[in-house]
């Protein structure tokens, strides 16, 4: 059968990646509002953790299996589209909560909605691109939770601080917080975005099939039966995703806590950070890869991570050094090497996966993934900082690289006990 044509394919990489940066501002922005809705709402910073974290990815984790097996069946950019008009209705309704209860069940909704983008749309690019083509694709797929990330801090802390200095909010909604203006004005533009996937092309499904393979149990079987192949990259996947998501958390706080910033100066700098970073980590761990397959391993997947994971964890010392300037200056570098994984894992993971199983085997990745790196990862963060560091203006640093920095290590042991079994895998992989 034919492949969608060039533009076809560009128009559903582009609208994609779209949706993926709206969906980490809608999901990140509250990292830079902790200490205001604390004020407002008379909360812990232990609650907070909870909207941050546990509320987000409880069902952002466990719904994505089932909207993956809906993708592997029905219309993915259908799909993906009703999500994306779910978490942005979800964001606007964070926005008009005056109460924890409710902040805490809109951010549930917002990680349900959230859950049917990846697994359909790693599966839709896994139809619109050829293999030797596919690591680029979903870098750049990818790339776009990093950009949102950076634009949750950069756009975000600046609409809080002209908010707060404003003294009301905007446009005659004086009845509104900041934090509560924040939230409405980075929910709106998602509705249109879900129009967007209206005019996405649905390409035919290709590559090869599980036998039997139809509902639940039976995925669920398939997967369980080839653990010994995806668990290493899964788990190293896992490790990673507790620096990159450990760093978003908290690293902000460490930020204003210990030099005294402002949202809006933290979401400059982080902003900048998160923006430029992540592309330059994409563009390496995909010139990486196609060189180590150009030049015959067939584990280029995995010597990536390999190198990048122990480099990352290096610069994950940055809360650590005495200055600020030194501090972001290594910043810069952590999350490039962080980033650098994910468009090179989940390339692998369509190879190796039928086709009607890789929207569910996506599911399960970003399950293991954000359940480790964003709602343990970021817990046992801020448990260590309580714990060992109470009361130290820098104990939130001290904790985040201590963990991200055993993380980084035991991802660079993953990476490297997976390399022989997954190249060959890859290597006869259609």
């Amino acid at each position: 059968m034919p492949w969608p044509t060039r533009g076809q394919a560009l128009f559903a990489l582009v609208v994609l990646m779209i949706g993926y940066i709206v969906s980490f501002i809608d999901r990140q922005i509250l990292s830079l509002m902790v200490q205001p809705i604390k004020a407002d709402l008379g909360v812990s910073d232990f609650q907070m953790s909870l909207l941050q974290g546990f509320a987000f990815a409880l069902f952002f984790c466990i719904l994505g299996i089932p909207f993956g097996r809906l993708a592997d069946r029905y219309s993915r950019k259908h799909i993906i589209g009703a999500g994306v008009l779910l978490w942005s209705i979800m964001t606007l309704a964070c926005g008009l909560a005056n109460s924890y209860a409710m902040l805490f069940f809109a951010r549930i909704g917002v990680g349900v909605g959230e859950a049917a983008l990846a697994p359909a749309g790693y599966s839709l690019l896994a139809d619109m691109y050829r293999k030797e083509r596919l690591v680029r694709a979903m870098s750049v797929f990818t790339l776009g939770g990093m950009i949102g990330g950076g634009l949750a801090f950069l756009v975000g802390g600046q609409v809080i601080d002209y908010a707060t200095h404003a003294g009301s909010s905007p446009f005659g909604l004086d009845s509104l917080k900041p934090w509560q203006f924040t939230f409405i004005a980075v929910g709106l533009p998602g509705i249109l975005v879900a129009a967007l996937f209206l005019m996405v092309h649905e390409p035919a499904r290709r590559g090869g099939k599980a036998q039997g393979q139809s509902g639940f149990g039976e995925a669920f079987t398939y997967l369980w039966s080839r653990r010994g192949d995806y668990a290493p990259l899964y788990l190293a996947a896992t490790f990673m995703a507790v620096l990159s998501y450990g760093g978003l958390t908290w690293f902000p706080t460490h930020l204003i806590r210990v030099y005294g910033l402002t949202p809006g100066q933290t979401g400059i700098i982080l902003g900048t950070i998160h923006i430029i970073s992540p592309i330059l980590g994409a563009t390496l761990a995909t010139v990486l890869t196609e060189k180590f397959m150009a030049r015959g391993f067939h584990d280029a997947p995995m010597r990536t991570i390999s190198i990048v994971a122990p480099i990352a964890g290096l610069f994950f010392m940055a809360p650590l050094v005495p200055t600020l300037e030194l501090t972001v200056g290594m910043w810069f570098f952590a999350i490039l090497f962080s980033n650098a994984y994910y468009g090179v894992t989940v390339a692998t993971l369509q190879t190796l996966t039928p086709n009607n199983l890789r929207a569910t085997n996506s599911a399960m990745l970003t399950l293991i993934v954000s359940m480790g790196g964003l709602a343990v990862g970021s817990a046992l963060i801020g448990g260590i900082a309580d714990a060992l560091f109470l009361g130290d203006a820098r104990g939130i640093g001290k904790a985040l690289s201590l963990v991200c920095g055993v993380s980084a290590l035991l991802a660079t042991i993953m990476a490297l006990r997976g390399r022989r079994r997954i190249g060959l895998l890859l290597e006869t992989a259609k």
